[in-house]
């Protein structure tokens, strides 16, 4: 995905949540959850959509690289472990569907993303010894 890609679906995220904060704001989430029942899980579900496709984008983006390739399993359960962690996760529901924040969703990323990328480094790191190499993104 291009840069200007990315940006683009950065904004229509943000659309997004401004939608669902005005809506929240205006009527309630019961009213919401009752009376404007398909429209509100429409909205939620084009959030989470973007949502992860966002994220993906912004976390993993330009972390290519060479692995051994005997830890290559090693590195996917480290670097799903940091992506699935139930505190950001928890975290990352809130600022997206409780109290929608393009702020603290970013934030979040980058959080994740410093996260992924001292990972990435690590294993990086480890291909010096003549073991087998595999690029894996």
């Amino acid at each position: 995905m291009t840069a200007g890609e990315q940006a683009f679906l950065r904004l229509e995220l943000e659309v997004l949540l401004k939608r669902l904060k005005r809506n929240l704001d205006q009527v309630g989430v019961e009213v919401l959850k009752s009376t404007y029942r398909k429209g509100y899980g429409e909205l939620l579900r084009e959030i989470q959509v973007k949502a992860e496709t966002y994220m993906k984008e912004a976390v993993f983006s330009g972390m290519g690289g060479y692995f051994c390739r005997d830890e290559i399993p090693d590195l996917c359960r480290a670097l799903n472990g940091v992506v699935n962690e139930a505190g950001v996760r928890h975290q990352l529901s809130v600022a997206l569907f409780q109290e929608p924040d393009m702020g603290k969703v970013e934030g979040l990323v980058q959080m994740i993303r410093e996260r992924v990328q001292r990972i990435v480094l690590e294993y990086q790191g480890h291909i010096q010894g003549g073991r087998q190499m595999r690029n894996i993104f």
